[in-house]
This record gives C-alpha cells, sequence and structure tokens, in this order.
C-alpha cells in the first residue's frame, strides 16, 4: 500500500492511501522504519546504490524520483522492475552508480545491477532532470520519526 501515514500508537498504525481510504494495520517488531532527509543533485556520485523511479520519455529513460541509500541498504530490492508510483507504466531500478555524466542541465546516470535467483548482470541509463526530488535513505529506530498520535 502507497500512502501517508496518519497516527500510530504502539503496534498499530493509520494509514491514508492515495486513494483517500484511511486504514488500520498491525505491526510487528520486525517493522522497518526509514529516515528520508532531502539530497541534491550533486549528492550522486559514481560507487552510490540509488533507487530510481522513471519513465519512458523521447526515447529515453526519464527519473521522475531518486533515492541515495545508506550504505547498509546496499542491494536493497537491487534491480529493475515495474513500479506504481504514477499511472503510466513506470520503472524501479535499484543499482550502484557506474557513472555520472552532465548532459545540458541533465545528469545521465549510467547503473548496474544483478537481479533474479540467477544474479543477471543488468544495466540502464537513466536520465535526471535538474528539478527531480531527491532524497537520502536510512534506517530509523523510529525515534527521528514524527508520528501523530492516534
Amino acid at each position: 500500500m502507497r500512502g501517508t501515514l496518519k497516527a500510530g500508537a504502539g503496534d498499530q498504525l493509520l494509514v491514508s492511501s492515495r486513494e483517500g481510504e484511511v486504514m488500520g494495520f498491525e505491526v510487528g517488531p520486525e517493522l522497518g522504519v526509514f529516515a528520508v532527509t532531502p539530497a541534491r543533485i550533486d549528492d550522486i556520485k559514481q560507487g552510490e546504490f540509488v533507487g530510481l523511479t522513471s519513465i519512458q520519455s523521447g526515447g529515453r529513460r526519464v527519473a521522475l524520483e531518486a533515492h541515495l541509500f545508506a550504505e547498509d541498504l546496499r542491494g536493497l530490492g537491487e534491480g529493475h522492475y515495474a513500479w506504481d508510483l504514477v499511472q503510466e507504466p513506470n520503472m524501479m531500478t535499484n543499482a550502484t552508480v557506474a557513472e555520472v555524466k552532465e548532459v545540458g542541465a541533465d545528469r545521465q546516470l549510467e547503473v548496474s545491477y544483478r537481479e533474479g535467483e540467477a544474479k543477471v548482470e543488468g544495466a540502464q541509463t537513466i536520465y535526471l532532470p535538474p528539478d527531480v526530488p531527491i532524497v537520502r535513505l536510512a534506517r530509523s529506530d523510529g525515534d527521528q520519526c514524527a508520528q501523530p498520535p492516534m
């Protein structure tokens, strides 16, 4: 489910879906919480592990958003697969940045990944417009996350 956290207490969460439906969830102690902080396009460097949501546009893959993973999250969801950020067909690519090139106002990222049980190697070229939203993801113990009371 993709949505917005409305409230949390103990092992209960209330989440509002993109469609506006509010649902309650019981969560266990294994729940992972990520701290999300703003980042800049200049923070994306060769060797970083990134998550890029992209669409096909003008004959190339163009990022809609970018996530810079903390080092202990390297390999999380690695690969190139269908995603659900927007209505039109879009892909998630979690991969290591092999090369960063400036192309006019855009950045061109060459990324590589291994996916599937056979760990097949793959690569993509994904363009980042200058206004693409970029965030850092790190594990959190929950103390860094503001949660409204239930």
